[in-house]
């Protein structure tokens, strides 16, 4: 994996492209970690931030929870239907919304659950959530005003690149 060539990607905008090797790249263990940081970051861009989308930075950074992504992603998609019907809260608040839900998908699929699934328990969501997430950060970072956030949005998935190989980055050159 060349995370400079990676970077190229994210950086010319080819978001698409950088999504399907970043996500892939990750393995599932980590997958949480890196969705509630990607969550967290976002959130940086809101003055309030709802109940509902906290709670889902929360169980990406708690295992024993994970399995309550799924409960966590129904109730951030109850406040993204009502943002689509009313539009009060702006094209920020919708992306991150949208963010939540991805990240909530990532953490859900994370923890264990595969199909065939036993009576009662709700299937995974599939992989595209993760190549999404990368795609709505990428969209929230190239359409937002600061080049603050522009780089941290890239740091957060170089930051996970990194673990994902188990080097140190000063061993990756």
């Amino acid at each position: 994996m060349n995370i400079d060539a990676i970077r190229e990607l994210w950086e010319a905008g080819e978001i698409g492209r950088a999504a399907l090797i970043i996500y892939d790249a990750l393995p599932e263990s980590l997958r949480p970690g890196w969705a509630a940081d990607i969550l967290e970051l976002a959130c940086s861009r809101l003055l309030t931030i709802p109940e509902e989308v906290r709670a889902v930075v929360v169980i990406g950074r708690t295992p024993s929870r994970f399995r309550g992504a799924h409960a966590a992603f129904s109730d951030v998609r109850k406040l993204t239907l009502v943002e689509d019907a009313s539009h009060l809260g702006g094209a920020v608040y919708a992306a991150i919304l949208c963010i939540a839900e991805d990240a909530a998908k990532v953490i859900y699929n994370a923890s264990g659950v595969r199909e065939p699934i036993r009576p009662g328990e709700k299937a995974p969501f599939d992989d595209e959530c993760g190549y999404s997430l990368t795609r709505a950060l990428g969209h929230l970072a190239r359409t937002n005003d600061s080049p603050d956030f522009r780089r941290a949005a890239w740091a957060v998935q170089e930051s996970w690149l990194h673990r994902a190989t188990g080097r140190p980055w000063w061993q990756l050159w």
